[in-house]
């Protein structure tokens, strides 16, 4: 990253969650390299989540977690 990159962050720098086809293929590579689901269950317990909870993710990428938390939960 350079100082423009800084300073003008009118540009995409990573992966652009805008774009489907991004997010899908980064999902692909992370669901390769990791447990998605396994880390999504050890936040629902570490969060206590039940079907009465309220969630709210801010900066949540390709929405893996969110989206499988929204399953689990109230709002």
């Amino acid at each position: 990253m350079n100082k423009e990159d800084l300073i003008y962050q009118e540009r995409q720098l990573g992966t652009d969650y805008g774009d489907i086809t991004h997010v899908e293929a980064y999902d692909k590579k992370m669901g390769s390299l990791r447990d998605l689901k396994g880390e999504n269950d050890q936040i629902a317990k570490a969060l206590k989540v039940n079907k009465d909870s309220t969630l709210l993710e801010i900066g949540c990428g390709t929405a893996n977690a969110a989206i499988y938390l929204a399953g689990l939960c109230k709002h």
